[in-house]
C-alpha cells in the first residue's frame, strides 16, 4: 500500500515535529500534478491515452515529443516512451531500459530479443553507446533475461518417471 498510505505516514512524521524544516501543506490539495490538457493524438487509443496520462502526468508532452506514437509490436508501449526512457531515466544497462524503465522485456517473447535491432537503432545514440558497448549490453541483457526472467529449460524425462 505505498500509494495508499504514503501521505498519511508523511503527515504523521511532520505532525510529530521530527522534521522541523518541513511544513504541512493543505491536505485538500492534490498529491500529484494533473497532466496537462492535451489533445489525444489520433495514433494513440483512448485506453492507452489514459495510461500515458496517469503514468507520465506533467511529463507527457515531453514523452510524446521524444519519438513516434506507434506502439512497440505486441504492447501498448510507444516507441516515444522507449526513446524518452533512454534519455531521461538514468539507464546504465540495457536491462534497466528493457526490464525496469519500459518493462518490454517482461511482456515480449524472449524478452524482446526480436526487437533488439530496432531498439538499438533508436536508443544507441541516445545512450551514447558505441557498437562494442551495445553488443556487450545486449549479450549481458539476454543472459540475465534467460537466467532470471524466462521459463526454466526443460530437461528430458527420465526413463520410468511416468510409471
Amino acid at each position: 500500500g505505498k500509494l495508499t498510505t504514503f501521505r498519511l505516514i508523511a503527515r504523521e512524521v511532520l505532525e510529530r515535529g521530527q522534521m522541523p524544516s518541513f511544513r504541512l501543506r493543505n491536505d485538500a490539495l492534490p498529491v500529484f500534478a494533473s497532466p496537462p490538457d492535451l489533445e489525444r493524438p489520433d495514433a494513440i487509443s483512448h485506453q492507452n491515452w489514459h495510461r500515458l496520462q496517469g503514468f507520465y502526468g506533467p511529463a507527457l508532452p515531453e514523452v510524446l515529443r521524444a519519438g513516434t506514437h506507434e506502439t512497440v509490436a505486441g504492447t501498448d508501449t510507444l516507441w516515444a516512451e522507449l526513446a524518452w526512457a533512454a534519455a531521461n531515466t538514468g539507464v546504465i544497462h540495457l536491462d534497466d531500459l528493457m526490464l525496469r524503465r519500459t518493462r518490454l522485456g517482461l511482456v515480449l517473447p524472449e524478452g524482446g530479443k526480436g526487437l533488439l535491432p530496432d531498439i538499438r537503432c533508436l536508443c544507441k545514440a541516445i545512450l551514447a553507446w558505441d557498437d562494442n558497448t551495445w553488443e556487450r549490453e545486449e549479450t549481458r541483457y539476454l543472459e540475465l533475461w534467460r537466467a532470471s526472467y524466462s521459463l526454466p529449460a526443460t530437461s528430458p524425462a527420465k526413463p520410468g518417471a511416468n510409471g
